[in-house]
């Protein structure tokens, strides 16, 4: 798993090196004030070859400081910036809850970052080429976090965090934390349908 996964990062930071020297060869008619198609897409290319090891980043660091926060040891990040993993020893009284709150902390930390890169693009007073930017990378983390990611996990044997979430809890336990999963699925969704989300997000 973990040398497919580095393939598909090389080939995700060359996309991500083709997106950079794109901004950079159009970045006057990128950042003036007249929003164009060709605009759009770059946006996009930006939120999701850019922007992405950052969300990558944040999500591990949600797994590498609660482990920590929960007196795990030996605690190692490693970041191969479109993906990574958090190992640890459990340290003493670690028990089978602290370890499913440490598998859970990245996506809620990922779900948190998609919420406030969405907000940030409605409130914050900047060009909106950055607006549609920002709106794009909150819509592709979420939609990663709450269903790419999920199904991936769950229909494969990737057994990732969501594998760890659902499979390691008590039926009951797992039914609220679907329920949650997906009334968060549905918010996004409604969040991105209507103005002024939505706005930043057509390809109009």
């Amino acid at each position: 798993m973990p040398f497919n996964s580095d393939i598909i990062s090389i080939m995700y930071g060359l996309a991500g090196l083709y997106t950079l020297y794109s901004l950079y060869a159009n970045r006057i008619s990128f950042f003036d004030r007249v929003v164009t198609s060709s605009d759009i897409n770059l946006a996009f290319m930006v939120a999701i070859f850019v922007l992405t090891p950052m969300g990558v980043l944040l999500h591990e660091a949600g797994h590498f400081f609660t482990a920590k926060a929960f007196g795990a040891t030996q605690i190692e990040m490693h970041f191969r910036g479109y993906w990574g993993y958090v190992s640890y020893i459990k340290g003493p009284g670690f028990d089978m809850s602290k370890a499913i709150w440490v598998t859970a902390a990245g996506p809620v930390f990922s779900v948190l970052l998609a919420c406030l890169s969405t907000a940030a693009a409605v409130t914050l007073p900047v060009r909106t080429i950055l607006k549609r930017v920002l709106a794009s990378f909150g819509a592709v983390s979420g939609i990663h976090i709450l269903i790419g990611y999920p199904i991936m996990d769950l229909l494969s044997d990737l057994h990732g965090d969501f594998h760890s979430i659902y499979r390691s809890l008590p039926i009951p336990m797992a039914v609220l934390i679907g329920v949650v999963h997906a009334l968060l699925v549905v918010l996004l969704f409604l969040s991105w349908k209507y103005p002024p989300t939505s706005d930043y997000l057509s390809s109009d």
